[in-house]
């Protein structure tokens, strides 16, 4: 297989969903964009200014709440929305690493969850180079 081919079966596979719209999610989404070219969807409760702008990654809201279980729920709906990719989780913000952690068990039957200094080091991003 070519690089570009693997590229292209990457774009259709591997999402990432990073929790936080903060500098770090907007940050880490153009890495990805620009060395994988694959788009990630950043999940947060309230839109940034600087969204509808953005070409490396998709805002998508998140309802707000401060029940745990709800947010899961959320995460696992989005995941579920294409059932044929491989959605990796990486949360940005400190709450929602919390959440993250407290119900990592339920989540990684949905996704894969990798820390944000170490998803395009760790597989299965870093074997896309």
């Amino acid at each position: 297989m070519s690089d570009q081919e693997f590229h292209r079966q990457a774009r259709k596979y591997f999402l990432p969903f990073l929790l936080g719209n903060n500098k770090e999610a907007r940050g880490l989404a153009a890495k990805i964009s620009r060395r994988l070219r694959i788009s990630s969807f950043i999940l947060d409760e309230r839109p940034s200014f600087k969204n509808p702008f953005a070409l490396s990654y998709y805002f998508a809201p998140l309802t707000p709440t401060d029940e745990p279980r709800l947010l899961c729920e959320q995460l696992i709906d989005y995941a579920m929305q294409n059932p044929s990719a491989l959605p990796i989780l990486v949360s940005t913000e400190a709450r929602y690493r919390e959440i993250t952690e407290q119900n990592r068990e339920l989540l990684e039957r949905y996704f894969i969850i990798r820390e944000p200094n170490a998803l395009l080091q760790t597989p299965p991003l870093s074997s896309i180079d």
